[in-house]
């Protein structure tokens, strides 16, 4: 064999060998840190701390340290509506209650966030990755049906870079903040809300009024698909007792 032909034989070994390498080292980075995509247990880990957050919060009328409050049966009402007379219909205490829901939620899970991340980071330089850490941040947004965290997470594993991604999952904290919205507007308008029309209506939720001495309605609603729930006291349109409903 003539050297031309030496030389040749050369240059496709070493183009092999190049191309070997290039499919090696991209093969062998973790390949959910393409696309923006989930993170292998990372958003399970954010799943299961928001997922937790949100049956607390839902108990607490949205509150991680509720104030203005009923107690009873173990549990702190937060008063929605309010007034102290009688004969009066109440005034709300509580607006907005999405925006309350997620900025609430946010706070409570930053936590648990950092915690998930951590776990993450160290299982990459458990497996002799080389990786280079940012500060992460996230936003919360609950819609119909679902509650979605967006995450933005400036890490680079070797030679990729990870940074926006979301974690979606299956909720009905939007609905039961609905409800919740319109109770308030019926306390506050009529000083009651009639709940056989929503038991007729969703079947799938379960409606719960306890009405206490003081004339402090309490108000349970419960998806019963899941632990979704939200809870809240009202007092409007109260008579002295003996005056009857």
């Amino acid at each position: 064999m003539d050297n031309k032909g030496q030389v040749t034989i050369f240059v496709l070994s070493a183009i092999v060998i190049v191309v070997g390498l290039i499919i090696f080292f991209l093969w062998s980075t973790p390949n959910y840190l393409e696309d923006n995509v989930g993170i292998g247990g990372f958003d399970k880990c954010i799943e299961d701390a928001v997922g937790s957050k949100i049956f607390i919060l839902g108990n607490n009328g949205g509150f991680v340290a509720p104030e203005f409050t009923y107690n009873y049966d173990g549990k702190k009402y937060v008063y929605y509506c309010y007034t102290p007379k009688y004969y009066e219909l109440c005034s709300i205490q509580v607006s907005l209650l999405k925006n309350l829901f997620t900025s609430q939620l946010e706070k409570y899970i930053r936590e648990d966030v950092d915690n998930c991340y951590r776990n993450f980071l160290e299982e990459f330089h458990d497996n002799g990755y080389n990786v280079a850490e940012g500060n992460i941040g996230y936003t919360i947004k609950i819609d119909p049906g679902t509650v979605r965290v967006q995450i933005n997470v400036p890490t680079s594993v070797g030679n990729r870079r990870l940074s926006d991604f979301s974690v979606e999952f299956n909720s009905k904290l939007y609905e039961l903040i609905m409800f919740a919205t319109n109770f308030v507007q019926f306390e506050s308008y009529y000083g009651n809300v009639d709940l056989r029309s929503y038991e007729l209506l969703y079947p799938e939720y379960t409606f719960e009024k306890v009405r206490r001495d003081d004339g402090t309605t309490l108000y349970d609603i419960t998806h019963t698909g899941s632990r979704d729930n939200i809870a809240f006291a009202s007092r409007s349109l109260v008579r002295p007792a003996g005056y009857g409903e």
